[in-house]
Formats: structure tokens, C-alpha cells, sequence
């Protein structure tokens, strides 16, 4: 980044006039500059004999330092627009710290771009031609509409950022249309499916697995989230869960903040219900017991649907191979005939909430954790559509 001098100042300095000017680093420090004029000053408090010769020297010498900064600044870029787009990826991946999976679909494009000719191209020279190129190599490759619209996301994050440091001037993407994504129907179930697995989950009484199942289907969690889910965050006095850590995979799973789509996290309260609260709250006191057998301590760090004496969060993928085996026994499908994966009970709890019309879409989408309400919208069309269809049936037989 270029230097930003002040107007900067003169003093007296044994018997001659000192220039001095300042600077910020990127460090936000001040860092001072000073030369000497050569201009004899009286050495007088009050005397500024020859002070206004000293300030031209000095708005000079300010001059040619602002000068040199912005062609330092000039060939800087020139050199930037000059490095290969796959370098720049490279770069960008080094500078932004997200979590594991949202790096790993970044990887994923990378590694489309590297080796390419839209990759070994300067970045300043890339075109929207070039970026439809590319993209048409990866559909007849064989990826989906969908995936080829992950990478344009991740490309189009590189080209902004380089046009936000001045590598480049614009960035060819913005006006280009990205490729559209081909959401997938989500698998949910029915009102009548949801009572059927409650029933069978009380016939299970409070087992981590029940428990899980009941908190996914009443507040929509994901599965991470649940597994992370410490009783320091559930308040039974105040019905409340709140959400602030999830479980991210890295080489095993890890202690992450909940995740977000756009990368950040989805940290947020969770209001709930008695039947839920009551079932949480037996858990809690039969977790004790067990502690108290065993003569150890209650600690409010423990995982709700972990182990108790190892403190140990329960795996989610433990979770999902369990919750498997009682699908196929009981052979439960969802509404797009696939049997109901763990996952999917979350959206059963958004489709069975727009349906039943419980809350509007902007309270879902906090609950859920999506960034706006905007994502809960596109997410949940078709449990939407039914629902408005519904409604204005009711307002016909109102009418």
C-alpha cells in the first residue's frame, strides 16, 4: 500500500531548518520521515528568519516522495496483472482462514483452474469470454450445473478481491450471469411420518439417539450442532437452547463455531417447547444419577447427548449410522421416496413449520441459522408454494 504523508512541518535544527513528514504503516503506527534543508535559521524562538524558504523546499521534497510512492504503487500493479489467475488463487487461499469443508470446495475449484488456460492467464488480461470457456470445459467434463456454479463463486471471490487491492481494474465477472444452481427437492416428511418417529423415539425413552432425533425435529439443529451441544447452553428454566458451537470435519470431527453458507457462523437462541424441555430435562437428571454412581462430578460443560463419564461429544457420524439402521427397519422414506437421513429432519421441521404456519419465513431462517431470509425461501419453495395454496383455499372457503 502506498504512503499517505502529511503536509508535514519545519523545525529548527542546529542552526538550519529540518523538514519532517509523516506516514501511517500498515501496521497503524506513525512513522516520521525528516531532512535537512540547508537553510540557516536564526537560532531565536521568535525569529523565522528564512522559514518560508524552508517550507518550499519542504513541499518540494514532500512532492517528489508522494510522486515516487504512486509510481512504486503503478509498477506494483503492473506487476500483479502480469501474475498468472492460478497464482492469484494461490494466493487467496493462503489469506482467507475458513472452515475445513467450505476450504475444501475451494480446493476443489483451485485445483479446475490450475494447469488451465484460463489459469496460466495474467489476471489483468482475463476475460467473461475466458471464464465461459473454462466453464464449458467443466460441463463436458461432466460436472453439474451446480458444481460449476460453486467455482464460479470461488473465481469470482479472487477476481474481486484482486480488483479491491488494485491488482486489476475491473473484474470481468460482474457482468456476467453466474450459472444457475439446481437446488435439490428436499426429502422431508409428513405430518403423520413425524408423529410415527415421536412415538417410536418415546418408545426408545431418553437414549442419546432418541433425544437427538427429538432435538432435530423440534428446533431444526443440525446434526454437528446437536453433537456439540453442551448444557451450559440450555436453559430449561428459560425454554431456550442457544446455538454456539457446531462440529466441524478436519481429520476427524473438531469444535467449530455453527456453520453459515456464506462462511461465516450461524450463532443464534433457540426458543423450546415443553414436551422437548421435559425430555431434556429427565436426561439431565438421569446423566446425574449415572455421575453420582460413579461418585463424579455434574459439570455443565458436558455434551447433552455425550458420554458423561468420558465427557466425550457423541460422534456424528455414530449418530447417522445409528439413525440408519432404525430407517431401514423401520423403513421410513421422505417425500421424495429416499429413505430419511439424519439431515432430513431438519428440513422437516421447516416444512412442517411453513405448512402448519407456525411462524413467518423471517423467524424460521434465525432458527435455522440461515444468513437471511432469503436462503430459507429459495431452500424451502415448494413446502412455500403448498402452503400459500392452502391458505388461499382457506380464504375461499372464508369467502
Amino acid at each position: 500500500m502506498a504512503r499517505n504523508y502529511t503536509k508535514g512541518y519545519v523545525v529548527k535544527d542546529h542552526g538550519k531548518w529540518r523538514a519532517i513528514v509523516n506516514w501511517q504503516g500498515d501496521d497503524g503506527k506513525q512513522h516520521r520521515m525528516t531532512k535537512s534543508t540547508g537553510i540557516k535559521c536564526s537560532p531565536g524562538q521568535k525569529d523565522n528568519r528564512n522559514k518560508s524558504h524552508a517550507e518550499a523546499f519542504l513541499c518540494e521534497w514532500r512532492d517528489g516522495l508522494v510522486k515516487e510512492e504512486a509510481a512504486k504503487e503503478e509498477k506494483e500493479k503492473a506487476t500483479a496483472s502480469e501474475t498468472p489467475l492460478e497464482k492469484h488463487c494461490e494466493g487467496y487461499l493462503e489469506l482467507h482462514h475458513v472452515k475445513a469443508t467450505t476450504m475444501s470446495g475451494y480446493m476443489a475449484a483451485y485445483r479446475k483452474i490450475l494447469g488451465t488456460p484460463l489459469g496460466s492467464k495474467t489476471v489483468g488480461d482475463v476475460t467473461a469470454d475466458d471464464v465461459r470457456l473454462w466453464e464449458a470445459g467443466l460441463r463436458k467434463d461432466g460436472l453439474s450445473e451446480t458444481t460449476v456454479a460453486h467455482y464460479h463463486a470461488f473465481l469470482a471471490q479472487v477476481m474481486k478481491a484482486a480488483t479491491i487491492e488494485g491488482k486489476i481494474r475491473s473484474n470481468p465477472l460482474v457482468a456476467m450471469r453466474a450459472p444457475r444452481r439446481k437446488p435439490k427437492p428436499v426429502n422431508s416428511i409428513t405430518s403423520r411420518q413425524r408423529a410415527e418417529i415421536l412415538a417410536k423415539m418415546n418408545a426408545m425413552d431418553d437414549s442419546p439417539l432418541a433425544l437427538a432425533v427429538r432435538i432435530a425435529l423440534l428446533t431444526g439443529m443440525r446434526r454437528g450442532e446437536i453433537c456439540a451441544l453442551r448444557w451450559q447452553d440450555v436453559n430449561l428454566d428459560a425454554r431456550t437452547i442457544h446455538v454456539v458451537h457446531g462440529l466441524t470435519k478436519d481429520h476427524g470431527f473438531k469444535l467449530d463455531t455453527p456453520k453459515d453458507p456464506s462462511g461465516g457462523d450461524s450463532t443464534r437462541l433457540i426458543p423450546i417447547g415443553n414436551v422437548l424441555c421435559g425430555h431434556l430435562r429427565r436426561h439431565k437428571e438421569r446423566l446425574a444419577d449415572e455421575l453420582e454412581a460413579v461418585k463424579a462430578e455434574w459439570s455443565d460443560a458436558l455434551y447433552v447427548v455425550g458420554n458423561p463419564l468420558s465427557g466425550d461429544f457423541l460422534d456424528p457420524e455414530t449418530l447417522d449410522r445409528e439413525w440408519r439402521m432404525l430407517v431401514r427397519a423401520e423403513g421410513w422414506r421422505g417425500t421424495q421416496g429416499e429413505p430419511v437421513r439424519f439431515h432430513d429432519l431438519r428440513h422437516a421441521f421447516a416444512t412442517l413449520v411453513i405448512k402448519d404456519r407456525v411462524m413467518d419465513v423471517m423467524a424460521l431462517s434465525r432458527i435455522l441459522g440461515h444468513r437471511d431470509a432469503s436462503m430459507t425461501l429459495n431452500v424451502y419453495a415448494d413446502a412455500l408454494e403448498e402452503s400459500k395454496r392452502s391458505g388461499m383455499g382457506a380464504l375461499d372457503a372464508t369467502l
